[in-house]
């Protein structure tokens, strides 16, 4: 392989994620020998930015990667619309994000029913894939007639207060008053009650978005992608790329294609979940199966280049030639607090 990206997704710089400094030898010099650019990950959106497909939404290549796709697909107009914990805090109401709450697949069921049922002559339905690599926690609206909103990626919105990223448009009144409706149903619903009463997030209400088309062609030409997002699946569907899932040997990456990208989104996940404390071998693990074998491709000439996002604000692009600059000090990545 010629050239290979590795982008790690994240919502956050990881440098408040552990206690103790972390060295990471292989992807420091990986980094620290290229040329940098200030890069922050915004989660899914970003990687959007890199395998979206042209006049294809956000929703619709999210949808076509779910593994259980509804028999619709191609008809009517598709949202994301996740189910989200809002919380009161001052002045403002926080988004958290989905993945926090820890829905149940029978607790996502009996809502949805329940939003269907009270909106079964509104012309909007919603679903949920209930498929293995989304989650019950994912959730699309279709709608029988295009809705004339400008809405925030979920990304952007997660941790802070909602009151400026709501949508926008001639639907927004409209959309408000079915917002309305429907906290008031979820708040009253069983599944809410129980929730309530053991303590965990309720759902509060639906964050709609996801009908952002790529109008312009993918900005790389890949050859290949690896991962197990829902966005590569549905990238490979649309644009008839090779998919393999991560657990290819990078031995075997490098037999394969001339160009490749790599997402890992478990890193991704771990933050959403807060899981912190899991960070650090999650990376110690990415350091054996992608660094060191990256870092003896480059130096061996079987990579020609590699341009890698860690997570740390800034993304790096390194060529066989920059091995020597041997002057450049590897450092950390993401120093220890106070340090």
């Amino acid at each position: 392989m010629k050239n290979l990206t590795i982008h790690i997704a994240s919502v956050a710089p990881m440098t408040f994620y552990h206690d103790e400094p972390l060295r990471l030898p292989a992807l420091e010099i990986l980094c620290h020998r290229g040329s940098a650019q200030k890069f922050i990950s915004k989660g899914d959106s970003t990687i959007f930015e890199s395998v979206g497909m042209r006049g294809i939404s956000y929703a619709r290549q999210r949808l076509m990667g779910e593994e259980n796709h509804p028999e619709e697909i191609n008809s009517g107009y598709w949202y994301c619309a996740d189910p989200v914990y809002l919380k009161a805090d001052r002045d403002q109401v926080i988004l958290s994000h989905p993945t926090s709450i820890g829905i149940q697949q029978s607790e996502a069921g009996a809502l949805i029913s329940a939003f269907n049922q009270l909106f079964r002559d509104d012309g909007i339905q919603l679903w949920c894939s209930a498929s293995a690599n989304a989650g019950p926690e994912r959730w699309y609206l279709r709608s029988e007639q295009p809705l004339q909103l400008t809405t925030t990626p979920l990304d952007y919105v997660e941790g802070r207060g909602i009151r400026e990223f709501m949508p926008q448009g001639e639907s927004a009144q409209r959309w408000r008053q079915v917002i309305a409706e429907v906290e008031m149903l979820f708040y009253t619903d069983p599944v809410n009650q129980q929730r309530a009463q053991d303590g965990a997030p309720t759902v509060s209400s639906l964050w709609l978005w996801g009908e952002q088309i790529e109008k312009r062609s993918s900005q790389h030409e890949w050859e290949l992608l690896v991962g197990d997002h829902a966005l590569l699946k549905g990238a490979s569907t649309l644009q008839n790329i090779p998919l393999l899932d991560s657990t290819i040997s990078f031995k075997e990456l490098l037999e394969y294609s001339n160009s490749g990208l790599i997402v890992i989104d478990e890193l991704l996940q771990l933050q959403r979940r807060g899981a912190h404390h899991e960070v650090p071998a999650l990376l110690q693990q990415l350091e054996r199966r992608l660094f060191e074998p990256a870092l003896k491709a480059l130096r061996s000439g079987e990579l020609r280049k590699l341009t890698i996002q860690p997570a740390n604000g800034s993304i790096y692009r390194t060529r066989r030639s920059n091995m020597m600059r041997f002057w450049r000090r590897a450092k950390q990545l993401w120093p220890a607090i106070g340090s």
